[in-house]
Parts: structure tokens; sequence; C-alpha cells
């Protein structure tokens, strides 16, 4: 349930953009890690709206304002690729004291609820779109490797990935360090595997804006004539200009390790869209997903300690740098 003062402050942020709609349904998204999340129905027009309120939990506030600055360049540069539409994005919005984002509701349904019951063939059709998808958005690209901000501009830009990304990586390191999340001798070895493959990162050229989130859980699909059609993109809030492969750390993870049937249409689909990826892209790949785990291990810890979710990341990791180093 939604209690009145809520419903209030609701209702004036989407008078806001219109004035003359009514209120139909308003209840609270239960899905999601980053934000408090709300579906709005009004009429006069008659929308499915998404309200995202960056609430003052951890790791939410700098990224709804980005997602609606990334959403909106995506719109603009491929105005065929289905994301939603922003209608409002407010810093420290009154109602909430929080930044906030008021979007379009995509339609369809979420496909991680749907996954389990799908053939496949069905899966196989599903990802092929995903990777077109990806390669559409892969067209999109920076002078610059970087980050975003908040009004869509380039931030912390650097010619070298190397550059924009190594000096973070050892700075993460360090608070692992200081939080204690790593044994010394993990940790020297984390370092020492980074070391070894700086030239991976100093070799990759091409900005690129990257979701870095590209796995089932962020799509939205509709039965079509009789198909399931990828009708929804979402969750853009860690996107950033890097390397391309980083794209594929997630699918890698979610997708190809667990049903290695969908690695073939999905790299079909990217490179049939025209994608294209370099000769060494596995070895690579592997050491962006090290670097990616690296970040989200201290996200673990911080959130639930050493759980076994935490063990298993950590477990992961080890092997990776394992890999690498044999």
């Amino acid at each position: 349930m939604v209690d009145l003062e809520i419903k209030s402050k609701i209702e004036t942020i989407v008078r806001e953009i219109f004035p003359n709609s009514a209120i139909v349904q308003i209840e609270k998204i239960p899905k999601g890690f980053m934000n408090t999340k709300y579906l709005i129905r009004i009429s006069n027009p008659d929308k499915d709206l998404v309200l995202k309120i960056a609430d003052g939990k951890r790791y939410q506030k700098p990224y709804v304002l980005k997602e609606a600055a990334v959403l909106k360049l995506v719109k603009n540069k491929l105005p065929d690729l289905p994301v939603p539409e922003i209608f409002l994005a407010k810093e420290a919005h009154p109602m909430f004291s929080a930044d906030l984002v008021l979007m379009s509701k995509l339609p369809g349904i979420d496909l991680a609820d749907l996954w389990g019951n799908l053939s496949r063939e069905e899966k196989a059709d599903i990802v092929y779109q995903m990777g077109c998808l990806l390669a559409k958005l892969h067209t999109i690209k920076s002078d610059k490797f970087g980050g975003i901000a908040n009004d869509g501009s380039l931030k912390d830009g650097s010619d070298s990935w190397a550059k924009a990304t190594i000096p973070n990586l050892f700075e993460e390191l360090g608070k692992q360090e200081v939080l204690g999340v790593h044994a010394p001798e993990f940790r020297d070895e984390i370092i020492r595997y980074f070391r070894s493959n700086l030239p991976i990162f100093a070799a990759q050229q091409e900005p690129t804006l990257v979701h870095i989130d590209w796995h089932k859980d962020h799509f939205r699909v509709e039965k079509i004539n009789g198909k399931w059609k990828v009708v929804g993109v979402l969750d853009f809030e860690f996107a950033e200009y890097a390397p391309k492969l980083y794209d594929f750390v997630k699918s890698e993870r979610w997708l190809f390790r667990d049903e290695p049937a969908t690695r073939e249409p999905f790299m079909r689909g990217y490179k049939e869209a025209g994608g294209s990826l370099p000769d060494n892209h596995g070895e690579a790949l592997n050491v962006f997903r090290a670097h990616h785990k690296v970040f989200f291990v201290r996200r673990l810890f911080e959130g639930n300690g050493r759980d076994a979710t935490f063990d298993e990341y950590v477990k992961r990791l080890g092997e990776l740098i394992s890999e690498r180093r044999d």
C-alpha cells in the first residue's frame, strides 16, 4: 500500500508535467536495487508512468539524473531503440528532498519473469534481438573515455582507457584494504594481475557508450504475431564511455555461462547488426570481468558482510585472475 501522504506528493509531481491529469492508480514497484520506484497510471492523458526516487540509500544519489541524461541521448541518437521517455528529471525535488525522474513505462513484461517458461528456440530469438540492439547502442561514440555527468556531458574524460580507469581501480583497492575486504596476500595478487594486464587496458581505442548491465533482467518483451519481441531496454544508470567489451561482462555471467546455447544467437545478432569485436576479445573480456568484480565485491561486503554471495564473487575473482596468470 502507498500511504496518502506519498500519494499526494506523487500527484503533485505528475501534475507538474500533466496538469489536467487524474491519478488512477499508484503502486510501489518491489523490484530494483538502486532506487525507490512507483508505477503510476493516469488519465487525461491515458499514460503509465514510472517515478524513480534516489532516496538516500547507498549508491543511489549519483545515478537517477545521470540515467535520465543518458536516456535522452539514446532517444535522440537512436529513436528506434526502445527506451523510456523522460518527462521530468529534477535535482533535490522538494516533494521528497531527493533527486527524482518521471519517465514513461515501457510496454510488455519483464524478460526475467518470463525466461524460465520460454523454449530454447524462443530464447535464441530473443537473445538474437538483444545482440542486434547492443550493436545499435554501440554506434554511439565519444572522442574520449570517461563517465557521464548528470547533465549528459563527459565526466573526467581521457584519451586512454588505462589512464581513465587504472587510477580508480587502485584507489578502490586501497579503500578495500582499509575495510579489510581481502586478505593482504589476495589483495597483492589482484594488484599483480592488473599490473600484468595494463597493455590490455592501454590497447583500447574506441570510446563507446556502454550500458554495463546488458542481461535479461533489463529487458521487456511482448508477444506480437505469435513471436516474442524485445520492446524495451531499461536501467542505464551505470552507462559510460568505455570499451564495448564491458557490455559482454554481464551477458557472459547471466546468459552464456548458465545457458551456453544463448551465446551463438546473441553474437550472431550483434555481428549482423554491424557490431564487431577485436580478435583477442576473449582474453580482454576475462580481464574486464575481473575489473568489474573488484568494484562489486565492496558493494556486497558493505551490504551484507561475508555472506555466501560475497564468498562466491571472491571465488570467481580468484578464478579469473588465476586463469590469466597460469
